[in-house]
């Protein structure tokens, strides 16, 4: 009997576990998004950052650039949007569609705009 539940409470906590990282790759991961084609570069006025816009599915990402080290990772995702309008602020601060990023910590995923 003991052996039983164990094995049940196994099971449920592995279909738990595996919904649990579906759910989280499909709807959160801001990584998982797909590449798209690639429509415009942007880069700041010091050239300390590079922000290149890609086009997927009627969704726009933004993946930022650190020039100096070359790695980069997605900072902007926005559904139902054509073309991006982008305009730094200053080095570290830009505008995309409106949306007001301090650069390189903030991103916008519209799956998690309020």
């Amino acid at each position: 009997m003991k052996r039983t539940l164990i094995t049940i409470i196994l099971v449920v906590a592995v279909v738990a576990v595996t919904i649990s990282f579906c759910v989280y790759h499909l709807f959160f991961c801001i990584n998982c998004i797909p590449t798209g084609k690639p429509i415009a570069s942007y880069t700041s006025p010091e050239e300390t950052y590079t922000i290149t816009i890609y086009e997927s599915d009627r969704t726009i990402r933004g993946e930022l650039t650190i020039n100096a080290t070359g790695k980069s990772r997605n900072i902007y995702v926005g559904y139902k949007e054509s073309y991006p309008e982008v305009c730094w602020e200053s080095e570290d601060v830009v505008i995309i569609n409106t949306r007001r990023l301090n650069l390189p910590n903030d991103v916008y995923d519209w799956r998690r705009a309020d």
